[in-house]
């Protein structure tokens, strides 16, 4: 006989089984995983190498009808409303009354810490399983970020700089690489050796001529194994952002000494497209950046013309990046304007006005009003035209705003908010407005109101 099943027969004696519907017990519902064996899938045909566990937990229905299993959902955090499906739980379709059964997980290593909900028709309703894992690589790949490429530009060489770490308390020796991309290469020599407590040097490379965007070079698995032992692996991503290979043909950097607030700012930089793709600067329409071509195709120079209005600028030194976007890349280039902006500004909170930030609601009766509706009067209180990008709220509540159209200064517009009153309780909800000014003053801002209340049930 099971151990566990004895748990549960003890456990249903005491019970008698008196309750009349169907109803789940779990044997663990908090597991700490430290000593099963892993399990390995991967082969150097699918190069997709994971290190993975199964364990098995007992239930057993301790009621008097048949208890049905709905499905489970998983997430990898305390906070249980990121539950999604999940596929890797495993369970019987239906237990009969006093039937024990068994719940499978299987589960990666690479996170530690998961929660499982099992949903059934069980009278206590959904139960939630937390799983931590103790498990820490034995050995790891660790980036040297000094070194590791986060951004270059098309063409030039990605050196990839890491160092394997042994954490074992046994040498290590590195023999073979399963290296998905075949333009990504190994130039450190195999095989090395690496001491208990040591690491060493790690040294791919590849080449991102013709490539745009982002270069992916997958995820190498460096096979290894300890003195007198069984073979494992350790595996690591390599990728980096590629933009266009433009030269400056003068300095990405224009200084405009000392100016008084309101003065506009211009400046014209040089380029020339060093890269395999033609540019399409045509596409980029604005009055603060103007390009003297609508296409550069390869060795062609071109100049961009910044604009900047320091109306709102910082009081001070300020320097203001201005990315040159360049399809058919998705990530740009930058060049800058600096400088020091003299007299008083205005702050960035008092960009936006309004009555309140802070709207009170007060109690209010879910019997009589089912959706509370709040209009909000805000006035631009800059000396510049604003547009309102994006209106963002905590979970549980609606604000909403006209997002395309300008506003002039000391205009005022209309911010409407809305929150259903069907669950009693206090709520407290941040409404968060992302700005941006305009006439070629290069500003964002943010404006926050808080709505809060109480929602009574009579």
């Amino acid at each position: 006989m099971k151990p566990h099943f004895l748990f549960f027969l003890f456990l249903s004696i005491c019970t008698g089984f008196n309750s009349p519907a169907q109803n789940l017990v779990i044997d663990h519902l908090n597991i700490l995983v430290d000593t099963i064996p892993f399990h390995f899938s991967g082969s150097p045909i699918t190069k997709n190498y994971s290190r993975y566990r199964e364990i098995r937990i007992g239930c057993v229905n301790t009621g008097k009808k048949d208890l049905i299993f709905i499905g489970a959902k998983q997430c990898f955090t305390n906070d249980t409303s990121w539950l999604k499906a999940s596929d890797n739980v495993k369970f019987p379709a239906l237990l009969k009354p006093g039937v024990y059964g068994e719940i499978s997980i299987i589960y990666s290593v690479s996170s530690p810490f998961q929660r499982f909900q099992i949903l059934s028709n069980s009278k206590t309703g959904p139960q939630v399983i937390t799983l931590l894992d103790t498990y820490r690589e034995q050995v790891e790949i660790k980036r040297n970020m000094n070194e590791y490429p986060a951004k270059l530009q098309e063409g030039d060489v990605a050196n990839f700089s890491s160092l394997i770490v042994n954490y074992k308390d046994k040498k290590i020796i590195v023999d073979s690489v399963a290296i998905p991309d075949p333009s990504l290469k190994l130039i450190t020599k195999l095989p090395f050796s690496i001491d208990p407590g040591k690491s060493a040097p790690l040294l791919l490379m590849a080449g991102t001529s013709g490539k745009m965007n982002y270069y992916y070079g997958g995820t190498p698995v460096f096979f290894y194994h300890p003195e007198n032992e069984f073979e494992d692996f350790v595996k690591q991503e390599f990728s980096c952002i590629i933009v266009p290979n433009v030269k400056s043909l003068g300095k990405d950097t224009f200084d405009f000494g000392s100016v008084k607030r309101g003065t506009i700012i211009s400046n014209t930089f040089h380029f020339v497209n060093n890269g395999s793709f033609k540019l399409e600067t045509g596409k980029n329409k604005s009055s603060c950046m103007t390009y003297d071509k609508s296409e550069v195709a390869p060795g062609e120079n071109f100049n961009v013309t910044i604009k900047y209005n320091t109306t709102i600028a910082d009081s001070g030194k300020t320097t203001m990046e201005f990315p040159i976007l360049l399809p058919p890349f998705f990530y740009s280039n930058s060049v800058f304007l600096s400088g020091e902006v003299k007299g008083q500004g205005i702050k960035k909170s008092e960009v936006l006005m309004t009555d309140q930030r802070i709207i009170n609601c007060g109690k209010i009766s879910n019997d009589t009003a089912k959706t509370i509706k709040r209009s909000i009067r805000i006035k631009n209180n800059s000396p510049l035209p604003i547009n309102i990008s994006n209106v963002t709220i905590t979970e549980g509540a609606y604000a909403f705003c006209d997002t395309h159209a300008s506003i002039a200064p000391g205009e005022y517009f209309i911010l409407k908010f809305a929150y259903n009153t069907k669950n009693p309780g206090s709520f407290d909800k941040v409404i968060v407005l992302s700005l941006t000014s305009g006439e070629c003053s290069n500003g964002e801002f943010a404006y926050s109101i808080e709505v809060k209340g109480e929602v009574i049930s009579k």
